[in-house]
């Protein structure tokens, strides 16, 4: 049973987040994982990315390390 008040998903309004922000860029992950993110209410994959890797957690470190110097 459909509930009337949920409006159909599309996976094309998800199409803008396959990336993962990192040091205020966007960046595609590099992993060969794919993550799938799914709808919890009808169990439907609303979009699939690539995982991080261990250069993408590198980025995110280093940009988190410099920023954090500029908050003190």
């Amino acid at each position: 049973e459909t509930n009337p008040n949920v409006q159909p998903s599309s996976t094309t309004r998800y199409s803008d987040y396959e990336k993962m922000y990192i040091n205020g860029i966007w960046r595609a992950g590099r992993s060969k994982r794919e993550i799938e993110d799914t709808d919890p209410y009808r169990g439907e994959v609303l979009l699939t990315i690539k995982g991080a890797n261990a250069q993408n957690v590198e980025e995110a470190y280093q940009g988190a390390r410099r920023a954090q110097k500029e908050w003190m």
